[in-house]
């Protein structure tokens, strides 16, 4: 029937979604641990992130996740995270909206950022990692779903660090991608009020 129809197409959908967090959560952990400078085998770490997960993985995703983490290891990003300064991974931060406001305000960005790390330059980069199935076709349009959060996150450290970023950068670990940021005034502004006007929607919904 249209109605069996529909109910399996939302469970299907609702499993790619709940695959598509393990798979996130996965990642992000083995990225979380991970020694740049000399990386620990991916087996061991894999396995034991597997045994501690909430919701144990299978091992096709295990493997999958294993196989992003990889990629990333041999790339350039990786590369220069090896040779960082400093390096900090899930950064906490608390950003006052409006960002730089001179009156007081209830009203807060909180989250945690990936990475956010001092490069041999001396200059500061962040980045967040995704696995979203990527191409080379559709990466501006991943890359926009993320844009308002990657700025939060860019507000956020540069108030902290009293100094701009050198870049804020999505890596896309699925197809070793990458979509930076670079946002002059103009842009800055209009994102901005993007989330103001996404802000004062979610206030006005009803409860």
């Amino acid at each position: 029937s249209l109605d069996g129809q529909s109910t399996g197409a939302d469970a299907a959908t609702l499993e790619r979604d709940r695959e598509g967090r393990a798979l996130g959560s996965l990642v992000h952990a083995a990225l979380e641990r991970i020694d740049f400078k000399r990386p620990q085998p991916l087996d061991k770490l894999f396995a034991s992130l597997a045994m501690i997960a909430p919701d144990p993985p299978t091992e096709k995703l295990v493997a999958r996740a294993k196989k992003l983490v990889e990629t990333f290891l041999a790339s350039p990003r990786a590369a220069e995270l090896a040779a960082a300064r400093i390096i900090r991974r899930e950064v906490e931060f608390l950003l006052p909206w409006p960002p730089g406001g001179e009156q007081p305000t209830q009203r807060y960005f909180h989250g945690f950022i990936d990475s956010l790390y001092q490069g041999a330059d001396g200059g500061w980069r962040l980045l967040d990692f995704k696995t979203n199935r990527t191409t080379a076709e559709n990466v501006a349009a991943v890359a926009n779903q993320y844009e308002l959060q990657l700025l939060v996150y860019t507000l956020a450290i540069e108030q902290a660090l009293g100094t701009p970023l050198k870049e804020a950068t999505l890596v896309l670990l699925d197809g070793g991608r990458e979509h930076r940021f670079n946002w002059d005034e103009a842009a800055r502004m209009k994102s901005l009020r993007r989330i103001d006007a996404a802000m004062a929607s979610l206030l006005a919904a009803p409860l």
